[in-house]
C-alpha cells in the first residue's frame, strides 16, 4: 500500500476502495474486515517511527466512515468525492436525493449546470474562468487622483 494518498476531488469514487484494498462492489462485512486489518497495521502507536502512518491511519478512517455508511457510499458510487462534497452543501434534503436510486434528476440537473456555466464541475459558477467576478473601473489610473479623507 501506497504511504501516500493525495486528496483531490473526483468523479470516478475508487479512491477509498483503494485504500482498504478492496473491489468496488466489496460488501459491508468485507470493508469492515480491511479496515480493521488496515487500521491495526497503520495504526500511530505501533508505527512511531513512521509519521506518515498517522496520515494514512487518517484517511483509512475516513475511507470506513464513507464506505460504511450506506448512503454515503452510493453517492460516493455514483458521483465519487465530488458528489459527498456537493451532498454535504445541501445537507440532509440534498444527500438524500443524490443518494436516491432514481438518481436520473440529478444527471439532469448536473447536464444542465454544465451548459449554463461552460464548466464541467459546475460548483465553481464560472469564477474559474472569471464570468462572474465583479467589473474593475479602470478609468482612475493614477493614484494622485483619488481622494483621501
Amino acid at each position: 500500500m501506497s504511504n501516500r494518498h493525495e486528496r483531490s476531488n473526483s468523479t470516478s469514487g475508487e479512491t477509498l476502495y483503494r485504500i482498504l484494498q478492496l473491489p468496488r462492489k466489496s460488501t459491508p462485512e468485507e470493508v469492515k474486515a480491511a479496515y480493521r486489518r488496515l487500521a491495526l497495521r497503520y495504526h500511530p502507536d505501533k508505527n512511531l517511527n513512521d509519521p506518515s502512518a498517522a496520515e494514512l491511519f487518517k484517511e483509512i478512517n475516513r475511507a470506513n466512515a464513507i464506505l460504511s455508511d450506506e448512503k454515503k457510499k452510493r453517492i460516493y458510487d455514483s458521483y465519487g468525492s465530488v458528489g459527498l462534497q456537493v451532498a454535504s452543501m445541501l445537507g440532509e434534503d440534498g444527500e438524500n436525493i443524490l443518494a436516491s436510486k432514481n438518481n436520473c434528476c440529478m444527471k439532469v440537473l448536473a447536464y444542465f449546470c454544465t451548459i449554463i456555466t461552460c464548466c464541467y464541475c459546475c460548483l465553481c459558477c464560472c469564477f474559474c474562468c472569471g464570468k462572474c467576478l465583479p467589473k474593475v473601473d479602470q478609468t482612475n489610473d493614477n493614484p494622485e487622483d483619488i481622494p483621501t479623507d
